[in-house]
């Protein structure tokens, strides 16, 4: 019986931890939240000694205060946020601080037109009014994020009326303003209102650094625990880490310690490693934690394996002197550009929303996409060998919400494929992409194979 009972608490533990890596701050009615208050002791010395992230946990909710591994890392912004949403939220936030234990949402606009009225944001070119349906789209935009992490809780109405029907009876809502969880948005080793007016640091830069910059302890020990911690935190905030991203002193800690940082981490969160002398990755073989599934069914999934594969090849056809491209890698020559877009690739660049980020400019992509109905079950190849560099990731612009970077490159089995009865994959799912999950899914096997490469397409996680 005691060893039933360790047993379950241990896998209570591992889903209580997957579950505060998806989900830093956890309101109350989160369905893993009692699993989170029962593990709480558990899971603040592990977060502590593996990573150096306080967890705060109460009856409101509970707060994993991550710092992130990159500063500069833009991938891991809200879904549908720009600049301006950004700057409406954090707004809302200062509102909502000076507010009664209840407010409406009519009230809640009305006092962000009163904030957007400020000299220094009219002078960036901000402004905010509730005349437009997009300007009161916004507004519900923000509040839905509130309520989906627990600072708001609705009482009455609904906001889509709010947005088509401004004005009316019905087109309000009345939310209660949870201040314990409001105080927790912001997850800053400071705070920014303790600066003095004097010592406030201007640069973009320093402000970054201001907000999560930590006090490390001197010494050899110190040093070494700064860096497993750094190290830690990539793995699990990203999938691989890549030992040629490393400056010389963290390369030389992560190549002697990687496995027995590998064998803990995944004892506690239930992923599998996967050493490479590249670096390593830590995968998800259920796939529970998976940002995007890829492979995937779907238009923008079959797309982007096309695109990776052709930008592939057409690298390894200008491979550098010196290191000559096999034969079994070597592109096709490229096609013509076509004289109109293909009828299947227009009509299903009309059904789907981001593919129409391709236009006719895109030079060698439309070759591409007309090959979509015959080769949209081909898996994406690339390689990371003297057989060709990889692939680059894609870029997107600050707060540009979430992408898909190519985030490392694994042998592939030469016997996994597809199968034949059903077209899938073998070992993949009938499952599609989960959204806002954390890692890639894993092959579950990768054999060092100098004739396949799979390429691991992964959707970076956003982190608040």
């Amino acid at each position: 019986m005691g060893e039933l009972q360790q047993a379950q608490a241990q896998d209570e533990f591992r889903r209580a931890l997957r579950a505060l890596l998806m989900c830093p701050l956890m309101a109350a009615t989160h369905e893993d939240f009692a699993a989170v208050r029962r593990q709480a002791e558990p899971l603040r010395d592990w977060f502590a000694r593996e990573a150096a992230w306080p967890l705060h946990i109460d009856r409101d909710g509970a707060r994993l205060f991550k710092r992130p591994a990159d500063l500069h890392d833009d991938t891991r912004g809200l879904t549908g946020y720009d600049r301006r949403r950004y700057a409406l939220l954090c707004l809302a936030c200062a509102v909502l601080e000076r507010a009664d234990a209840q407010i409406t949402l009519q009230v809640l606009g009305e006092r962000l037109m009163q904030q957007a009225a400020d000299p220094l944001l009219a002078s960036r070119g901000f402004t905010f009014t509730l005349r437009s349906a997009t300007e009161r789209r916004d507004l519900v935009c923000v509040c839905r994020t509130l309520l989906e992490h627990g600072v708001l809780q609705r009482v009455a109405g609904d906001e889509e009326h709010f947005v088509h029907d401004h004005g009316g009876a019905q087109a309000d809502a009345l939310y209660d303003v949870q201040r314990r969880m409001l105080a927790n948005m912001l997850a800053a080793v400071r705070g920014p209102s303790t600066w003095s007016a004097e010592d406030a640091p201007v640069g973009f830069e320093e402000r970054l650094h201001s907000l999560v910059d930590e006090q490390g302890a001197d010494g050899d020990q110190g040093r070494r625990d700064a860096l497993r911690h750094q190290l830690t935190r990539r793995l699990l905030d990203d999938p691989v880490v890549y030992t040629s991203t490393l400056d010389a002193e963290a390369q030389a800690y992560f190549t002697n310690q990687r496995g027995a940082m590998a064998a803990r981490l995944c004892e506690a969160t239930g992923l599998a490693p996967e050493q490479r002398a590249e670096g390593l990755a830590l995968t998800d073989e259920t796939g529970q934690l998976t940002d995007v599934a890829m492979p995937a069914e779907g238009t923008e999934a079959h797309a982007t394996l096309l695109v990776a594969e052709h930008l592939a090849n057409t690298l390894r056809t200008t491979a550098p002197a010196g290191k000559a491209t096999p034969t079994h890698h070597r592109a096709p020559a490229p096609a013509p550009a076509p004289t109109c877009r293909p009828p299947t690739v227009r009509r299903r660049m009309h059904r789907c929303g981001d593919s129409r980020l391709f236009t006719w400019r895109s030079g060698p992509i439309w070759p591409l996409l007309a090959q979509v109905d015959a080769r949209a079950r081909r898996r994406g190849r690339t390689g990371r060998d003297g057989a060709g560099p990889a692939a680059a990731p894609a870029t997107h612009p600050p707060c540009a919400g979430h992408c898909y970077p190519i985030a490392g490159h694994y042998p592939l089995c030469p016997g996994q494929g597809r199968d034949a009865s059903t077209g899938r994959l073998q070992g993949q799912s009938k499952g599609h992409a989960r959204p806002y999950a954390r890692r890639p899914q894993s092959s579950g096997h990768a054999p060092h194979h100098p004739h396949h490469a799979l390429t691991f397409l992964t959707h970076d996680r956003r982190a608040f």
